[in-house]
């Protein structure tokens, strides 16, 4: 209501982030209006409600003539920037498939071998990844980047600083039991994983059961395993054993 010749004052306003924005804003506040006794006009600037007509903004400057020099920011007006940083989101995946050039029927005494992808679907780094890979009947470990817990294998290293929206490939090998025949199911899982925000996964839980993992749906890495979906940390992939050589040469006979 009343500022003497070279006083100041301040007041404040406060503001609720929307859910969701991120991002840089601006917030401008300016001078709308003001009396003084003789009746002056600002000698320097024009206060009113219009952001604008205040020439080149220029952050907490408050010595420039914006009246007598469009070029220079008018000086009853000014911004401030912040910078809204998403909600941090940790979210692990994973996507077991075939090794490139993998046949499509294997026999006993060969080698299998299976690639494991790790995606980083959220929005923070993620480091020291385990990943446990459960060994089915029929097949015995053969890599030496695993090692055997029963009748689980362990990766020996683990996947570290996973950026967000990064994705990591590690393979795992077997060799074909003489007691193998059918589709055999090779099951993987990320058993652990840490991230800066010290977050738990938002749609599944890393650990070494495979019993827990709700539906089971091969390479889908999008379903919410904490809301009754598939849980995106572990996948399936399956493959064929044919026991000799005869189904492996067998051709098809229609009947006509």
């Amino acid at each position: 209501a009343s500022l003497a010749a070279g006083d100041s004052t301040s007041v404040n306003i406060s503001f609720t982030v929307n859910t969701g924005f991120s991002g840089s804003i601006r917030n401008f506040a300016e001078i709308s209006d003001a009396d003084n006794t003789p009746g002056l006009p600002d000698v320097d600037s024009t206060p009113d409600s219009n952001p604008g007509n205040d020439g080149t903004p220029k952050d907490n400057n408050i010595s420039e003539d914006h009246k007598n020099n469009p070029t220079e920011d008018e000086d009853d007006h000014d911004f401030e920037d912040i910078t809204v940083s998403p909600t941090p989101v940790f979210d692990l995946a994973l996507r077991k498939t075939m090794a490139p050039g993998s046949k499509t029927i294997y026999k006993v005494g060969n080698v299998v071998t299976f690639n494991i992808t790790v995606f980083n679907q959220g929005n923070v780094e993620a480091s020291s990844v385990d990943l446990v890979d459960y060994i089915p009947v029929g097949l015995t470990l053969q890599d030496a980047n695993w090692t055997t817990d029963g009748n689980k294998a362990r990766w020996i290293g683990a996947v570290t600083d996973l950026a967000p929206g990064a994705q990591e490939t590690v393979s795992i090998s077997f060799i074909v039991n003489s007691d193998a025949s059918g589709i055999i199911i090779n099951t993987a899982e990320i058993s652990g994983a840490t991230n800066p925000e010290n977050l738990g996964d938002i749609d599944s839980t890393p650990d070494d059961d495979k019993d827990n993992d709700g539906p089971v749906k091969n390479d889908v890495i999008n379903e919410d395993g904490k809301n009754g979906g598939d849980e995106d940390d572990h996948d399936i992939e399956p493959i064929t054993i044919c026991p000799d050589a005869k189904c492996l040469n067998a051709k098809t006979v229609r009947n006509k």
